[in-house]
Formats: structure tokens, C-alpha cells, sequence
């Protein structure tokens, strides 16, 4: 009866650990594939499927989403630092180049702060002009966020730093 009951226990155990092992099989297997969608979606996104997501960004102030997920940002965003804080022509040329020229020769004449306007969307995502473009400033990077603090400075009446809580411990 001992031999039957361990004989009956042995074969739970190892239906269990065979439950629990195809269970993190197919954990494992899902997160593989999203994570080669992801790794797929950055390297593959079209210009026109990043005229959309840029049109996203051509609203009003208040309208304004979200920045996108890092993923999206590595595909979108200038390598080189300085770009988001460069001048507004070369911000455009950057644009331009990222959409391609069709799309950017179509953005021309087209209303903005409308969703439509795929430059304007570009410009307002990836710049550090908010004090005086109402650029959103999505784009990491440190050199700008330097000379953002700077801009800030230089306006009456405002010293403080949103990188910092109340009490100056950074976040």
C-alpha cells in the first residue's frame, strides 16, 4: 500500500513539474515573439508609418499624447544629441530626411495642429524649442537638456528645474 501510495505521489510530482514546465514554455515563448515584433517593428517602420505617428503630435498644446515607448524612440529620435536643440532649420532637415522627401514635399501647405501635418508633428516631437515652438522635447538627450535649463534660466521670474523634487533630490 506504501509502494502503491509513493508510486501514486511520484507520478503527481512529475505530472506537476510537467504542468509547471510547459507553462514556462509557452511564458517563455510569448515573450520571445514580442520580443521579436518589437526588435522587428524598430528597424521596419516605413516612412509613412512614421508620418503617423508623427501626425499624432500636430495638435494644439492641449491636445498633446504621450511620448512614445523607448522602442519607438530609438527608430525616430536623432542619434546625434544636439539635433533637438539645433537650430529650427536644421530640426527640419532632420525631419525631412527621417520622412523621406515625398512626405515631406506633401507636408508643405498642409494645415497644422490639425493631426495631419506629419513635419509639423516631426518638429514638435523631437525639438527643444518649448519656450518659444511648444516643442514637446520627447527625445532624450543630455546636451539638450542642458541648454533647455539654460532657456529657462533666462526667463523672468522662473528658476526652477523639473528634473529635481522640492526638496533637490533629482528623480
Amino acid at each position: 500500500m506504501i509502494n502503491k501510495l509513493t508510486t501514486n505521489l511520484n507520478e503527481l510530482n512529475t505530472t506537476l513539474i510537467n504542468s509547471t514546465m510547459f507553462a514556462s514554455i509557452k511564458t517563455f515563448t510569448f515573450l520571445a515573439v514580442a520580443f521579436m515584433v518589437t526588435v522587428t517593428a524598430q528597424g521596419n517602420l516605413s516612412p509613412s508609418e512614421i508620418a503617423e505617428i508623427f501626425k499624432a503630435y500636430d495638435t494644439d498644446v492641449d491636445d498633446e499624447p504621450d511620448c512614445q515607448p523607448q522602442y519607438i524612440d530609438d527608430v525616430i529620435c536623432p542619434k546625434e544629441g544636439d539635433i533637438p536643440c539645433s537650430t529650427i532649420p536644421k530640426l527640419e532637415n532632420y525631419c525631412a530626411e527621417l520622412l523621406g522627401k515625398d512626405i515631406a514635399d506633401q507636408m508643405k501647405g498642409v494645415e497644422k495642429e490639425r493631426g495631419m501635418n506629419a513635419m509639423e508633428g516631426c518638429m514638435k516631437y523631437v525639438g527643444y524649442h518649448v519656450v518659444d515652438k511648444d516643442h514637446l522635447a520627447c527625445c532624450i538627450s543630455e546636451t539638450c537638456e542642458d541648454w533647455l535649463e539654460d532657456q529657462f534660466s533666462d526667463l523672468d521670474g522662473y528658476y526652477d528645474d523639473d528634473d529635481y523634487y522640492g526638496d533637490g533630490e533629482e528623480f
